[in-house]
């Protein structure tokens, strides 16, 4: 059993009544299981894919139209979701394995083609959590999904790579003895290097010390691990980390532990082809940031939005641009103080429109929203999900080329464990 995964089912029980989370307080991290390194394979062999789900709808608030991508009666976390150049829908999300249908989670990946998911479970537990999947996909289609494992008693970063007809066999990034890596954060440049941004942890248990490291994943194969920061802050149930890429190089925006004992503020730093230059701050130090998201535009302009507020339990939706080098500006993009990260969905179009999706309680429930808008004016606000019995969170947000916005998203409290995998279609 994860204990990564035993917080977030309890970060999100008490998301559910409401009582929120602290972002930097939990000193958690995945169990050690077996060496299983048999099981980081991709399994192209079995189980074969389960035929798909009919992309059909279901209620949803105007404008927008819902499909069930995943309903297997199973606990589900983070929902990745990624658009190919030739509109091809992909998602990595997790799937738990145990018995009670709570724990131990494997990685599935979903397709659509046309009007129907295929779905294939692509790295399988074996007993060893395999966790927080994100997923990229290249200039010919083919996907690439990242998480970590713990192998042998160290968590460490895997990558799948995608064929066109499947997936190779799992590609260990880290392969360290003495730090544990996870939770990856990835973003592809033009020229289909990956860049990866991920806690790493060491020390011994009840006394971990923090930071941030990076690699480059170029043809397949990953350079050497580069340190970013250190002191970051702790585990979270939502990563306080995110990486872009363009052609002046790597952005990347991570929290540093604040003036209070629990709160985050959020740290900002590029990276040249000659290495990282110095780390700026970017928001108060006594305000409590979660969750950032990066996204940027043709112009190289970086977009930089995050949930801040005073304490854990009041945050609010804000949003800043960095170009030339300098930020010009937090913008507070709504009123409500019941906003969450629980990861935030960002996707940037080369004009430099933006899409954000996001997390809201409404008497104490869940929903997702959802705002667009060019140079530092977002709204007005389009609510995604507005259900009274789920609980939806972990929202992704890419734009079909040439087509429609589309944003996927978990719903875990209703039924659960029975959690299902959404697709919502912007008309």
């Amino acid at each position: 059993m994860s204990k990564l995964l035993k917080l977030a089912l309890t970060l999100m029980v008490l998301q559910a009544l409401a009582c929120g989370s602290s972002s930097s307080a939990v000193d958690g991290g995945a169990d050690a299981g077996g060496d299983g390194q048999a099981q980081n394979d991709a399994r192209q062999d079995g189980p074969p894919p389960d035929g798909g789900v009919d992309a059909t709808t279901s209620d949803a608030p105007p404008g927008w139209s819902i499909e069930v991508v995943d309903d297997q009666p199973k606990f589900k976390s983070r929902a990745a979701l990624a658009v190919g150049p030739d509109g091809t829908l992909h998602l990595a999300y997790n799937v738990a394995t145990s018995a009670d249908g709570w724990y131990t989670p494997s990685v599935w990946y979903a397709k659509r083609e046309g009007a129907t998911w295929t779905r294939t479970e692509v790295a399988g537990a074996a007993g060893t959590s395999n966790e927080f999947p994100a997923i990229v996909v290249d200039s010919l289609n083919r996907p690439r999904i990242f998480y970590n494992r713990a192998v042998a008693g160290v968590i460490d970063l895997f990558m799948l790579p995608g064929t066109g007809s499947g997936f190779a066999a799992a590609v260990n990034l880290t392969n360290t003895t003495d730090k544990d890596e996870y939770a990856p954060s990835v973003a592809i440049d033009g020229d289909d290097t990956i860049h990866v941004l991920y806690q790493e942890r060491t020390g011994p248990s009840g006394s971990y010390v923090y930071g941030i490291g990076y690699l480059q994943v170029t043809s397949g194969t990953p350079a050497t691990p580069e340190s970013v920061a250190s002191g970051s802050a702790q585990f979270s149930l939502s990563p306080d980390y995110d990486i872009v890429a363009e052609a002046s190089g790597v952005h990347a925006v991570y929290c540093k532990p604040g003036d209070g004992s629990l709160n985050n503020v959020l740290w900002y730093r590029h990276r040249l082809s000659t290495g990282w230059e110095p780390e700026g701050r970017v928001t108060e130090t006594d305000q409590d940031v979660w969750g950032p998201a990066l996204g940027v535009d043709g112009s190289g302009t970086v977009h930089l939005a995050y949930t801040k507020g005073p304490t854990w339990s009041e945050k609010t939706l804000s949003y800043n641009r960095l170009a030339s080098n300098a930020w010009l500006g937090e913008h507070q993009l709504t009123g409500s103080t019941e906003d969450r990260s629980y990861y935030l969905g960002m996707h940037v179009e080369t004009d430099g429109l933006v899409h954000l999706a996001f997390h809201r309680f409404y008497d104490s429930n869940g929903d997702i929203l959802y705002l667009r808008g060019r140079s530092g004016t977002l709204g007005p606000e389009e609510r995604v999900t507005a259900t009274t019995a789920g609980d939806e969170n972990t929202p992704a947000v890419a734009r079909v080329p040439g087509g429609p916005v589309v944003l996927s998203y978990l719903e875990n409290i209703s039924e659960a464990p029975n959690g299902k995998v959404y697709l919502a279609t912007r008309n």
